[in-house]
């Protein structure tokens, strides 16, 4: 059954978004550790935000012809680069990854972007049928946990075995690596813990007036924690 899940906008944060993305380039850099080394005639970037794929890429030896990179919100492409060693040339697109007639690749990523798809089912299986290498991390219900639980609010994101259940299903005939990782930051102050859930998207939707009052002045802020279900993989040969 489709999920329905409202995707968080990022473009008005666009400007002060990479200052508080540290857990996102984490994330991507993980993932682009298990692609390399690699050579891919087109790469695609889905929900490639400011940039945090392309911007790791000459830190592996990833050589790319071309880079595609798709994100929903212009604002946010406005910030992301266009140019990158060991890339030949990068496009950058202007639409809702779900609703993109996604085009065939040699290697399709996607890190910390596909929580947000309102049928990841579906989109996962459109993906299988578009590319040679896969790459994906997406976050679970369990991250921000410790802030729900504060709030009494449910997370808007699915669950880890949701997630690694759809991607079994509809990755089956590659040769993959599934895991989940968790990843934490640390806070010294209250102002960084508040802009890091301001700026990071993952908590979906506003909070009503007391909720948001609590979380501004009573929610411990020592640390937030996230949880990523990675998944690296190729096609089988005899089926590419």
């Amino acid at each position: 059954m489709q999920r329905e899940i409202e995707p968080y906008s990022f473009g008005k944060r666009a400007k002060s978004y990479a200052r508080h993305a540290g857990v996102q380039q984490r994330i991507a850099a993980r993932l682009l550790q298990e692609c390399a080394p690699q050579c891919c005639a087109r790469m695609v970037d889905l929900g490639c935000g400011q940039g945090s794929v392309l911007n790791a890429l000459p830190f592996f030896e990833i050589h790319v012809g071309e880079f595609i990179g798709v994100d929903r919100a212009l604002e946010m492409l406005q910030e992301h680069p266009r140019a990158c060693a060991r890339v030949d040339r990068v496009r950058l697109i202007c639409q809702d990854f779900e609703t993109w007639e996604t085009l065939p690749c040699s290697l399709l990523v996607s890190a910390s972007a596909l929580q947000w798809a309102r049928d990841l089912d579906g989109l996962c299986a459109k993906l299988a049928r578009a590319c040679t290498h896969i790459a994906l991390a997406i976050h679970t219900r369990a991250s921000l946990q410790e802030v729900h639980t504060f709030l009494g609010t449910n997370s808007p994101l699915r669950g880890c075995e949701e997630v690694l259940d759809i991607l079994k299903a509809r990755f089956e005939g590659f040769e993959k690596r599934l895991w989940v990782e968790r990843f934490q930051q640390i806070f010294d102050g209250r102002a960084p813990f508040l802009a890091q859930l301001k700026y990071a998207g993952l908590l979906g939707g506003g909070l009503d007036f007391k909720r948001a009052k609590a979380l501004r002045f009573q929610a411990p802020y020592e640390s937030l924690s996230y949880e990523v279900v990675f998944l690296v993989g190729h096609l089988q040969k005899g089926l590419a």
